[in-house]
C-alpha cells in the first residue's frame, strides 16, 4: 500500500510539474512574429521587413561561421549589421509604431542578460584559479607602506 501511494504521489507531482512548465515556458521562435503582433504590422510592412531581418540573420550567421579560436567574431561587425537592420526596420514603420518600437527596445535594454552577470569576487576568483591550476605559484603578498 505504501508503494502504491508513492507511485500516485510521484504521478501527481510529475503531471503538475509539466503542466506548470508548459504554461510558463515562453519560447520565441520568430522575433518577426512578435514584432508583427506587438506593433500591429500590416502585411505590406511584414513583406518589407522580413527580407531585411533574414539578410541580417544570414550575415551574422556567416560571420559566426568564419570565427575561430584565433580570430573570434568581430562584435563591431555584428553590431553594425544589427544597427542597419534596426534603421531599415524603423524606416518602414508608421510614427506610432516607431514610438512603440523604441519603447520596446528600451525595455529590452533594461533586462539583464546572462553575459552581464556580476564578476566573481577577487577572493573567489583566486580560489577558482587555484582549483584550475594547483601548481601555480601563490600571488606575491602586497607590500605595506
Amino acid at each position: 500500500m505504501n508503494a502504491k501511494k508513492m507511485v500516485i504521489l510521484m504521478t501527481v507531482f510529475l503531471v503538475s510539474f509539466f503542466t506548470v512548465l508548459a504554461q510558463t515556458e515562453k519560447k520565441v521562435d520568430d522575433p518577426l512574429e512578435c514584432l508583427k503582433k506587438d506593433l500591429n504590422l500590416t502585411e505590406q510592412q511584414v513583406k518589407l521587413i522580413k527580407p531585411v531581418w533574414e539578410k541580417a540573420a544570414a550575415d551574422i550567421k556567416a560571420l559566426k561561421s568564419k570565427a575561430t579560436m584565433e580570430k573570434p567574431v568581430d562584435k563591431n561587425s555584428i553590431q553594425k549589421i544589427e544597427e542597419d537592420r534596426e534603421a531599415q526596420t524603423v524606416n518602414i514603420l508608421t510614427p506610432e509604431q516607431k514610438m512603440k518600437y523604441k519603447e520596446m527596445k528600451l525595455k529590452e535594454a533594461e533586462k539583464p542578460k546572462c553575459s552581464q552577470a556580476p564578476a566573481p569576487a577577487p577572493e573567489k576568483l583566486k580560489e577558482a584559479d587555484k582549483a584550475k591550476c594547483p601548481q601555480a605559484p601563490a600571488p606575491a603578498p602586497e607590500k605595506k607602506k
